[in-house]
């Protein structure tokens, strides 16, 4: 007999909590027990991309880290 567990991250908002969620569950583990555990995330993506100004500034530094538009300094330059 070939026994698996699976193991199911999401990373979502308090507000995609929802029935639509719940029944995502329900439908992707089928009639199972479940051990569901909370936590915050700390993932900055969510804040970088929660406004349109965030998501217009992080889009722009991509860009700007992409096309070598970089300054660099060294820590003693940065405490002054």
């Amino acid at each position: 007999m070939f026994i698996t567990n699976m193991t199911t991250t999401y990373h979502i908002s308090t507000d995609e909590l929802n029935e639509d969620f719940l029944q995502k569950l329900k439908h992707a583990f089928g009639k199972k027990q479940l051990l569901i555990t909370v936590e915050e995330d700390d993932d900055d993506t969510f804040f970088l991309l929660s406004t349109k100004d965030n998501r217009d500034k992080f889009k722009q530094s991509l860009s700007e880290l992409k096309g070598g538009d970089l300054v660099s300094i060294t820590p003693d330059e940065l405490r002054k």
